[in-house]
């Protein structure tokens, strides 16, 4: 007895998902009545859900004819998950005019053979639309087999000199596939040199006799800041030393200055005594100031000027036996 066997397309199309088959199945006498032949399934990542290879018997030979099950079906059973579809964050300079494009990477996770799509929308972060980067929102479609996409958002460059910023661009709604990371984080980079400068005036002042006295140092943010921002106060020896006891050293102190605030004090304690001695100095540093400003490289020098007199000297009438 003999049969011709064949493969055919049904949903699954070969080469991709199968190999095709065909040939010839012998009996001789006293064979088992079973006989097997082998069709080859192409391995792939893609998600298209179970497919079909239409199986045949033909010319029939010797002493048989064809059953009433002739024909069959090999049921491909999909392996694949249902892709994610994720967003990438970009990083970038803003730029000092004009428009600078941020390129989103959107993704899926495998390939499909559904048509994908998703939405997309901007929000805001410490960074604002439309005068930061221009607010934009629309869908992404992923072709059959397509795994990679982009979204587009402009960034406006301007000049001003402030901290870097963020906005987000995120996914909803999709179809055919998962939400995987979202959402994507735009930093837009400061490339501005600072605007604003914090400085601190000097003190010359006498350092009283036996008493304590105030040295008071302004410190200045010119020009105003259109945010907030911090610098940090401290003191340092010079020819003047706390271990003398000349002044009380101050702690590290941090200023705050919102926009248009005026010049902030600072006073040190100067110990006076009644020793005559050369004018004595010490420094009142600035440091640790915010990222969108400068800090002038003079420091605040404090001289305590002597006030106590010179040492005259005498000698005393003596009156001796001869």
């Amino acid at each position: 007895v003999s049969v011709d066997y064949a493969t055919s397309d049904g949903s699954a199309t070969q080469p991709g998902d199968y190999t095709t088959s065909s040939g010839t199945l012998n009996w001789a006498d006293a064979d088992s009545a079973s006989k097997t032949f082998s069709v080859p399934i192409g391995p792939d990542s893609t998600y298209e859900g179970s497919e079909t290879v239409n199986l045949a018997l033909s010319n029939p030979g010797g002493h048989a004819t064809l059953g009433a099950n002739a024909t069959a079906t090999l049921t491909i059973a999909d392996d694949d998950p249902q892709p994610s579809v994720s967003i990438a964050g970009v990083t970038l300079p803003e730029g000092n005019a004009g428009l600078t494009p941020f390129v989103f990477a959107v993704a899926l996770s495998n390939p499909s053979a559904q048509t994908v799509s998703v939405s997309y929308a901007t929000a805001d972060g410490t960074a604002f639309a439309p005068g930061d980067y221009v607010g934009a929102s629309g869908t992404v479609t992923f072709l059959p087999g397509s795994v990679a996409q982009i979204v587009t958002i402009d960034v406006v460059g301007e000049g001003t000199n402030e901290a870097d910023e963020v906005f987000t661009v995120g996914l909803s709604g999709p179809v055919n596939a998962t939400l995987g990371v979202t959402p994507g984080v735009g930093t837009i980079q400061n490339d501005d040199a600072p605007t604003s400068t914090f400085s601190i005036t000097s003190v010359s002042q006498l350092e009283g006799n036996a008493v304590t006295s105030t040295f008071s140092f302004a410190v200045s943010l010119s020009p105003a800041s259109a945010g907030t921002e911090t610098v940090q106060v401290t003191t340092a020896d010079g020819t003047a030393t706390t271990a003398d006891g000349d002044y009380v050293a101050l702690a590290p102190t941090t200023l705050t200055f919102a926009p248009g605030d005026p010049p902030k004090t600072v006073n040190v304690t100067v110990n006076g005594d009644g020793k005559r001695e050369p004018d004595e100095t010490f420094t009142v540093a600035l440091g640790n100031n915010s990222g969108t400003t400068a800090i002038s490289p003079t420091p605040g020098t404090g001289t305590i000027l002597n006030d106590d007199p010179v040492a005259s000297l005498s000698v005393a009438d003596v009156s001796a036996l001869e």
